[in-house]
């Protein structure tokens, strides 16, 4: 996944199957290595419900860059943990739209040119010139994965 936070771009390499995730910085050729569970992370770790968290509803059908998907909401337990919506692609079962409000703050992830197939296993890999970071050390309460303690994902 590519994106650009505060005008830096980042890409994050996810392997499920080592439980790691890559974050690099590619304008310094760095990367941090982080230890997680993938399917415990946005709104595909909720895909077949947290009874303990709250539940999905669907609201209906969209169509999204050419994918038909089902779009639905997350009724959270806990009212504080904002609100998510999902539009999970029919063919791919998995979501390509999203978006979190939480405390007034609305993050949105959309994916684009979707393509399905093989890729090779060479854009898994971190380059060989990036240095390694080092996570830095977290405020007390906060989540990894949670940016610089301004809060976490609902559902985390």
């Amino acid at each position: 996944m590519e994106a650009s936070v505060n005008g830096q771009q980042q890409v994050m390499i996810t392997d499920p199957t080592a439980g790691k995730v890559y974050m690099m910085l590619p304008a310094a050729k760095r990367c941090m290595e982080m230890n997680v569970d993938p399917s415990q992370m946005g709104p595909e770790a909720l895909k077949n419900g947290r009874n303990d968290l709250g539940q999905w509803r669907t609201v209906g059908h969209e169509s999204l860059d050419g994918w038909d998907c089902e779009k639905r909401v997350f009724d959270f337990k806990d009212k504080s943990k904002g609100d998510m919506t999902a539009w999970f692609a029919d063919k791919l079962g998995y979501p390509i739209k999203s978006e979190v409000t939480e405390k007034g703050k609305t993050m949105s992830m959309e994916y684009k040119n979707i393509k399905t197939g093989t890729v090779d296993a060479s854009l898994f890999s971190v380059p060989g010139d990036y240095q390694k970071m080092t996570m830095p050390a977290m405020n007390p309460g906060m989540k990894p994965g949670a940016p610089s303690g301004k809060g976490t994902q609902p559902g985390m």
